[in-house]
């Protein structure tokens, strides 16, 4: 409910920005972060001006853009291609990566990554569930990742639950895995401390 009101309001847009300063503040005092991903909400891909002001916050905070990942819904992407696609270039221009979400959900996706330059592809969870009892979507699984393959895209599968799944998605190819069976949310999660650095006493 919390999103949606956002949306409607326009208030997505401050909370999208101010997502991004505190990764961008995260990453820059953990250098052993690797990278993070932020989910952009769809009315983030028609700002104009959410490009530049990325570029500032990579700038001031001194972070590699390549350590930031940014998301977007396959379902938003699709709704506006053009806004899509120039948000999607802006972001390689700075050097970050960009992961299209929800993959498989209206299935003229692969038509679209033909459209849509991005880095990675993450399946839909509905595809996941139960994977491993699920004749269709292993199907449907090892298809959408033999395209993304193909084109050169890496692939991440969600609502990973039990070994049985896991299993079968690194037969199939999977790049990355997310999902319960891995870990769980946690407030102050250990991989996301802040490592201050000492410092020195005269």
């Amino acid at each position: 409910r919390f999103i949606q009101l956002a949306e409607k309001s326009g208030r997505i847009l401050d909370i999208d920005r101010w997502v991004i300063h505190e990764v961008l503040r995260m990453l820059s005092h953990n250098p052993a972060i690797p990278s993070i991903a932020v989910n952009l909400s769809g009315r983030s891909l028609s700002e104009p001006g959410l490009p530049t002001f990325i570029g500032n916050e990579l700038r001031d905070s001194g972070v590699d853009p390549a350590r930031l990942i940014v998301e977007i819904t396959e379902t938003a992407a699709v709704s506006d291609l053009h806004d899509a696609q120039h948000m999607i270039e802006a972001l390689h221009q700075l050097g970050c990566s960009v992961c299209l979400d929800d993959f498989g959900v209206g299935f003229a996706s692969f038509a679209y990554l033909k459209h849509l330059d991005v880095d990675t592809i993450k399946i839909d969870g509905i595809f996941i569930h139960d994977l491993s009892n699920d004749h269709d979507n292993q199907v449907f699984v090892q298809a959408m990742v033999s395209v993304a393959l193909g084109l050169g895209k890496s692939v991440v599968a969600e609502y990973v639950e039990d070994s049985k799944t896991l299993d079968l998605l690194r037969r199939f190819g999977v790049d990355l895995v997310q999902g319960f069976y891995l870990d769980r949310p946690a407030i102050d999660h250990p991989a996301l401390q802040i490592q201050r650095s000492p410092t020195a006493e005269g």
